[in-house]
């Protein structure tokens, strides 16, 4: 048996799943939160205004959850996005998978990398509330990187610290 916890705080204590159902995750109607053993997805906002639950972090990797099926970043995924908006501030966001956004981070996660442009939905709000970059508030969004980003500045001392070939 599998137990998937809600939101206790209004009284949802959880459902039992047998293991031969297929993964649901229940929601509080109240907050729209979501809680895998006990504990709260994170809720985040998409720069269009979309709200989503995610699990993980910048430095461990994302899990964003829907309702039939979940969407893994890793952190690798997010070291390029960081590496993009770094080399190229300003830079377009382009998250459409199509028509790709040309000079965009999502083209090069596609082009380059393989990744889908989507991925940039649900990391860049998060490096935004990270004190990362900044991104204008209309399409097309530009990203623009904050030079004086502790977050930043944290990640190349970590990587310049580290011996090459690793």
């Amino acid at each position: 048996m599998l137990t998937i916890l809600d939101c206790s705080e209004h009284g949802l204590q959880g459902a039992d799943l047998d293991e031969g159902i297929e993964r649901r995750f229940i929601r509080c109607p109240w907050t729209a939160r979501i809680g895998v053993r006990g504990s709260h997805m994170p809720l985040g906002t998409t720069v269009t205004g979309v709200r989503f639950d995610s699990s993980g972090s910048l430095a461990t990797g994302l899990v964003v959850s829907f309702r039939n099926s979940a969407l893994k970043i890793k952190p690798e995924t997010i070291r390029i996005i960081r590496d993009e908006i770094t080399k190229r501030s300003p830079v377009l966001m382009g998250a459409n998978r199509k028509p790709l956004v040309t000079d965009s981070v999502g083209e090069t996660l596609a082009e380059k990398y393989g990744v889908s442009p989507q991925v940039m939905r649900y990391v860049l709000p998060l490096l935004v509330e990270e004190g990362f970059c900044t991104v204008s508030d209309r399409k097309p969004f530009v990203i623009h990187w904050n030079r004086c980003s502790t977050a930043h500045l944290a990640d190349t001392e970590k990587r310049v610290s580290q011996p090459k070939g690793r």
